[in-house]
């Protein structure tokens, strides 16, 4: 592990101190800076649809399958 100038630690816990959607951006950036952009692009796409779907769930507007389901479909 690198050690952590104190900047380093004065950034962290800023960064802490945000909203969780904030950091979730902050996160995507930091990791683009890594990362180049067609692995966040495609991060944050399924990181959205894992979203949509979850949110369909919780709605109704999805009822999901049961396990059944899911091995008689394939």
């Amino acid at each position: 592990m690198v050690a952590m100038t104190a900047r380093f630690v004065e950034i962290r816990n800023a960064a802490m101190a945000l909203g969780p959607n904030e950091r979730e951006e902050l996160a995507a950036e930091l990791l683009d800076s890594l990362t180049g952009d067609s692995e966040l692009m495609f991060a944050q796409e399924w990181l959205a649809e894992a979203h949509r779907r979850l949110d369909d769930l919780k709605s109704g507007r999805d009822r999901g399958l049961t396990i059944e389901e899911f091995f008689a479909a394939e």
